[in-house]
C-alpha cells in the first residue's frame, strides 16, 4: 500500500474498501494496480495489486510478498 499515485505504471479505480490504520482510523483505498521498486541489490521489482490509499503515512508491504520474489531486504 501506498499514498504515492505516481508510483503506479497502471491502476484501476475500486469501490469503498477501507483499512485500518495504527489509530484505529479508517483510510479509504482509491485504486490498486501495479508499480515497480528498485530493491537494495539493485533489482526493479514489479508489484501486483498494490493499493492506493491517500491519507497513508507510510508505504506498507507484505515481507511474504517480497519472500515470493525473491527480493533482499
Amino acid at each position: 500500500m501506498t499514498s504515492k499515485k505516481d508510483w503506479f505504471v497502471t491502476y484501476k479505480e475500486i469501490g469503498n474498501g477501507k483499512i485500518l490504520v495504527e489509530n484505529n482510523s479508517a483510510c479509504s483505498i482509491v485504486s490498486k494496480g501495479i508499480t515497480h521498486i528498485k530493491m537494495v541489490d539493485g533489482i526493479v521489482r514489479t508489484l501486483i495489486d498494490v493499493k492506493y490509499v491517500p491519507k497513508l503515512q507510510t508505504n506498507l508491504i507484505s515481507l511474504s510478498t517480497l519472500d515470493s520474489l525473491s527480493c533482499l531486504y
